[in-house]
């Protein structure tokens, strides 16, 4: 009994030793595993705290807000003058107002007390407790320091626009000379844009683009009774009264004979189907359609001889000694024997020509 009880304390002791050896192993294999290449990203952290000062110093504290500032700077605007600081720009629509008094230097408008102030600036003199330029100059308009001369009028040398405006509105300075810009002409101490005819207008001289013409109310028009071609560069004769008067275009003859007329070959001239009754063009009549006058029972068709129509009893007929055939609006002269037979020829000679002949 007593070899059975210590066997068995025997095997409990062995399976300890084991256990601990086996728990020894699983340490050792632990403790590489916390080592290996294998590890968590590493977050870096950037120091807030400031290292203080050496010993005797004040602490100086810096707000990060004032290190860095997204917020836009105001700069001054550049200078055209470097002496001056003036600064005038016009291109963009903003201009700087320069106060001549905030100038270290004595420019045009600067205040001053006697003339010697104003010695830098040329032609220029101590007026009224400013600096100004003297009579016959006047200021130039690049540089506060200049005063430039003012020309007699145009022809005149110059060297700026302001120089020959100032005498002749609207005249600027070209080649070192005063002049009209082009299509301007020089009246009444101004220089004005022409014009065609319909266009506004000051002066008659704005118009002489168009022969014959004038500034009438404040427009450029004809002079009567002369009247506008359709594109408004000539002013042309009317018609007038006398039918088949020459023209060079149609407008010409509406103005006198109405809208059915035209220029044909140089001529007024009714439209077809259309006849002049010694005012306006109007259109032909039938036999037998009323009328009030011999005029209006005249017809415009070459076939028909003159006078050979009249208006009898307020309706046109043929008039006396010509007849016509019937279905027909020729009216033949009336004649017999030969004549008539020649009448007849000639007749149908006029029908195959009106309804055959292409």
């Amino acid at each position: 009994m007593m070899a059975m009880a210590s066997l068995l304390t025997t095997c409990v002791l062995a399976v300890v030793l084991l256990s601990l050896q086996a728990a020894a192993q699983l340490g050792d294999v632990a403790a590489p595993e916390s080592n290996s290449t294998t590890s968590e990203p590493t977050v870096n952290v950037t120091k807030t705290s400031q290292e203080l000062p050496p010993a005797g110093l004040p602490e100086i504290v810096v707000d990060p807000v004032d290190v860095v500032s997204t917020a836009p700077v105001a700069l001054p605007l550049p200078d055209d003058n470097p002496q001056t600081g003036a600064k005038q720009m016009e291109d963009g629509g903003v201009v700087q107002v320069i106060d001549p008094d905030r100038i270290s230097i004595k420019v045009v408008g600067s205040n001053c007390t006697d003339s010697s102030d104003c010695l830098i600036i040329n032609n220029s003199n101590c007026i009224n407790g400013r600096c100004d330029c003297i009579s016959g100059f006047i200021q130039s308009k690049h540089s506060l320091e200049k005063c430039i001369k003012v020309p007699s009028g145009l022809d005149d040398s110059c060297e700026e626009d302001v120089q020959c405006s100032y005498v002749v509105v609207a005249s600027e300075c070209r080649g070192g000379v005063c002049s009209c810009p082009p299509n301007y002409v020089f009246e009444q101490a101004h220089c004005w844009e022409r014009q065609l005819l319909g266009g506004t207008c000051n002066t008659s001289a704005q118009c002489d683009n168009v022969a014959m013409s004038l500034c009438a109310q404040g427009v450029c028009a004809c002079q009567p009774p002369l009247i506008p071609n359709p594109s408004s560069d000539k002013c042309l004769q009317v018609a007038g009264r006398d039918y088949r008067a020459s023209c060079e275009e149609d407008i010409q003859c509406t103005s006198s004979y109405g809208d059915e007329a035209h220029c044909s070959n140089s001529q007024c001239v009714c439209s077809s189907n259309y006849h002049y009754n010694s005012s306006v063009c109007v259109p032909d009549k039938k036999l037998g359609e009323e009328c009030l006058s011999d005029e209006d029972c005249t017809v415009s068709d070459v076939i028909h001889v003159e006078g050979s129509r009249a208006c009898i009893d307020q309706v046109c007929g043929c008039a006396e000694g010509f007849t016509s055939l019937p279905g027909e609006e020729v009216c033949m002269e009336k004649s017999s024997g030969e004549e008539l037979a020649v009448s007849f020829i000639w007749l149908a000679c006029i029908v195959v020509a009106k309804y055959y002949l292409p």
